[in-house]
């Protein structure tokens, strides 16, 4: 159900509702939640982060997390190494983003528009392989050549 005020819909992103200039997370009507801000519109492309064997995936903890908290349950972390081949690093996605693609050179593409938001990936990268794994991921989690995915907001 939209909220319209004077003749205009209320977006469900931002910039959303102002009151007495604080933006509102959530409208409730008789104790009944009616509107919800979201970080963005669903179905909106997030980013695409692309590595290949040998590379360093340092750059997806220094520069993609930071340009995209939001999509983020926490800062993605070292398992193992710290960049360099033989690296892995996890990453936890917040509720209503979604990996909707993956593609590893070896073994193909999944793409996912439904299923678990959220989850937590493993980023892997060794000196001839590449991968990840992780919620709604089928593919191997690594193999030989370049791996790439995509993350989506799909709505909570």
């Amino acid at each position: 159900m939209p909220i319209i005020v004077n003749g205009t819909t209320i977006n469900d992103y931002s910039p959303g509702v102002n009151v007495n200039g604080t933006a509102m997370q959530e409208v409730y009507i008789n104790g009944t939640k009616v509107w919800a801000r979201y970080p963005y519109p669903v179905g909106t492309t997030i980013f695409t982060y692309s590595w290949g064997p040998g590379s360093n995936i340092d750059g997806f903890r220094t520069s993609t997390y930071p340009t995209y908290p939001l999509a983020f349950a926490s800062a993605p972390f070292y398992t193992q190494g710290g960049g360099s081949p033989d690296s892995t690093l996890r990453f936890t996605l917040s509720s209503g983003f979604i990996v909707s693609f993956y593609s590893q050179a070896e073994y193909g593409t999944q793409t996912m528009n439904t299923g678990t938001t959220g989850g937590t990936y493993n980023i892997f990268v060794g000196f001839t392989v590449s991968g990840l794994n992780g919620t709604n991921i089928t593919l191997p989690g690594s193999g030989n050549g370049s791996s790439s995915f995509t993350v989506k907001y799909i709505g909570n």
